[in-house]
């Protein structure tokens, strides 16, 4: 099942508000209550991270250039099977 357009510009903008410590305790909840409920919340979340970290790698300096394949282009990412999360009176645990 697709989910709406809105849930994942909804992530997108608190993972973004996170990312720049930006995020209120409210929006804090909010956010652990969409990852926690939609698997497409986590997919934006993790995506939206990698490409954070990937753009301040490239940017400070010390992420290398992508290798070149024979069709001159870097080989695909591996594709990682993350946990499923639960949840405990002290937050997410891995299921």
């Amino acid at each position: 099942m697709e989910e709406p357009t809105d849930l994942i510009t909804e992530v997108q903008e608190l993972v973004w508000e996170l990312l720049d410590d930006q995020l209120s305790e409210s929006r804090a909840k909010r956010l652990e209550q969409l990852l926690h409920e939609h698997e497409s919340a986590r997919k934006t979340y993790i995506g939206c991270v990698q490409m954070h970290v990937n753009l301040h790698e490239l940017y400070s300096g010390r992420m290398p250039p992508p290798l070149p394949t024979d069709e001159g282009i870097a080989p695909p990412l591996p594709i990682v099977d993350l946990p499923q999360f639960g949840t405990t009176p002290d937050g997410p645990t891995p299921a």
